[in-house]
């Protein structure tokens, strides 16, 4: 199941250190960027599945999880420099494949256009290409994203008085219930916080709407 050669390291960027989650020590390195709400461990199956050829490094990006308390400033050009920032400290810069899954997408066409030097390939999945949100795009910033994602806005604001509350919150969710595994429950164990006594979704909103 989980990849033994897994550790967790900072990378020091503008506004403090990013968590860095890396496995393996392969000659070909990616360099991966989560979704809007995720952290590092959703690529868990995917370090797994590539392997000793591969090094795999994926940043807690700035506002969530383990680089919760890096930043503002927050937005695509501050995740790209930081993705940089990786590459250069853990990669000696030489370039790698970025991949970006849904918001991650978006850091890293932003990366490779800001930082093509460090950049061999771009691997998108389900984000990172122009959207067209149609009359949603006049809403204010907040409108707008409770149109776009919905409950994962909503989530960030609720609490949970334990971590098996939260998973049992989960449990329920009709994508999971069917699929549920050891690597959901790491990754959903990783998102939460202590907030004076009670648990809540580490990704600050803030981070969000920036």
């Amino acid at each position: 199941m989980f990849d033994s050669s897994y550790d967790v390291v900072q990378v020091p960027v503008d506004g403090g250190e990013l968590t860095v989650g890396r496995w393996g020590s392969g000659p070909r390195t990616v360099v991966a960027a989560h979704g809007v709400t995720a952290n590092h461990t959703s690529f868990h199956p995917l370090a797994d599945a590539l392997g000793d050829e591969f090094t795999l490094l994926a940043p807690d990006l700035r506002g969530r999880a383990g680089s919760r308390d890096v930043g503002p400033p927050y937005g695509m050009a501050a995740h790209a420099d930081d993705v940089a920032a990786v590459v250069r400290s853990l990669a000696d810069g030489n370039p790698v494949t970025l991949l970006g899954h849904s918001m991650g997408g978006f850091v890293a066409a932003v990366a490779a256009a800001r930082h093509a030097d460090l950049v061999s390939s771009v691997v998108l999945v389900d984000g990172g290409l122009p959207l067209d949100l149609g009359p949603a795009a006049a809403l204010p910033i907040e409108d707008l994203l409770k149109a776009v994602l919905g409950p994962a806005i909503e989530r960030l604001g609720m609490t949970f008085a334990s971590v098996e509350a939260y998973l049992d919150f989960w449990r329920q969710h009709p994508a999971l219930a069917a699929d549920w595994s050891p690597y959901v429950e790491r990754y959903l164990q990783t998102d939460l916080v202590d907030d004076g006594g009670a648990l809540r979704p580490s990704t600050r909103k803030e981070a969000v709407i920036a």
